[in-house]
């Protein structure tokens, strides 16, 4: 079975997944072209590079003036490379991308969608069309964004959540 991950992220009201797999590279930045195009003016033109190499996913930032923040902790400065696993993050600018386990796409599209945020003050995880915690009062508008997959016969309701798949077959 070949390797392969998940990138999610959510941009213009739009969820969207793209996958890559063992012979898939990837760019991300604002320029036309690029395999994910980001419309965050803070995003460079090229900012990250992610392919396969010796077992493992790693992202290469090719920004000399922005770093990529990992898994909300580390920076990835100019040309340095980090591997990447399933639970990671990558955040450019605003946007923060998830990695995700490998999964086949049919299987993907079959999951329902779940937004929450975690309340930055005292850690509840809450429905994400709050403005404040109701327990502790805190803003939610710099929480964090979570974004859950269930399975199951529940339906997303095509209205309210529009999921665009961003991958070719793998």
């Amino acid at each position: 079975m070949a390797a392969a991950i998940w990138l999610e992220w959510r941009e213009s009201n739009r969820m969207h997944v793209k996958a890559i797999n063992e012979r898939s590279r990837l760019t991300i930045g604002r320029k036309p072209g690029s395999d994910i195009v980001l419309a965050d003016p803070l995003i460079p033109r090229e900012q990250a590079f992610i392919y396969f190499d010796g077992g493992n996913f790693l992202v290469r930032n090719l920004s000399k003036n922005n770093p990529i923040l990992f898994n909300q902790r580390w920076t990835i400065a100019h040309d340095q490379i980090v591997a990447l696993q399933p639970g990671d993050t990558l955040t450019f600018g605003y946007l923060k991308i998830n990695i995700t386990a490998s999964q086949s796409p049919s299987s993907h599209r079959r999951s329902q969608v779940i937004f929450k945020v975690r309340c930055p003050a005292c850690h509840r995880i809450l429905d994400h069309e709050l403005n404040d915690c109701p327990w502790c009062k805190a803003s939610l508008a710099g929480a964090e964004a979570l974004i859950y997959h269930a399975e199951g016969k529940q339906k997303v309701d095509s209205e309210q959540e529009d999921i665009v798949d961003d991958s070719a077959s793998i």
